[in-house]
């Protein structure tokens, strides 16, 4: 899994055990063939107190993380690809609003041109047709 340095605090004197766990801790846990610290502990050598003291070492969160980074990159397709699947059937903001960012085609800077050129107007019916759609989402809700 690992292509990049992991920086081990000098006073580690299980170099090796260390790197493996911080490698053991990236992984999303269905992926571990190993799923409890207690088990990987004993696959190493290492006493479970150890690995839990390893983990309040300064710098070995923060390799944990450069790891992830390492391991999710290949799985962002897919992600997008959900999120998009997602967004098209259920067309629900936050998704849609998310996939558009990915994409570089949203940003708040926009919508924020888009209030400041309405007119007073228009910024009223605005606010009559968003108040209009949570009454009407409520009373959805009240019949479920």
């Amino acid at each position: 899994m690992n292509e990049q340095t992991i920086q081990i605090p000098e006073h580690i004197l299980k170099k090796k055990e260390y790197e493996e766990f911080i490698e053991w801790t990236a992984l999303p846990r269905p992926l571990r063939v190993l799923k409890e610290q207690k088990e990987f502990a004993l696959s190493v050598g290492v006493d479970p107190a150890t690995l839990s003291q390893w983990k309040k070492e300064e710098g070995f969160w923060d390799e944990v993380r450069k790891l992830r980074k390492y391991w999710i990159k290949d799985k962002v397709s897919d992600v997008v690809m959900g999120l998009y699947e997602k967004a098209k059937e259920q067309g629900s903001a936050p998704e849609v609003k998310l996939f558009l960012e990915f994409a570089g085609e949203f940003k708040e800077e926009t919508i924020q041109t888009i209030r400041q050129e309405l007119s007073e107007e228009d910024k009223e019916l605005l606010k009559q047709a968003i108040e209009y759609g949570r009454i009407k989402d409520k009373k959805e809700d009240d019949r479920e």
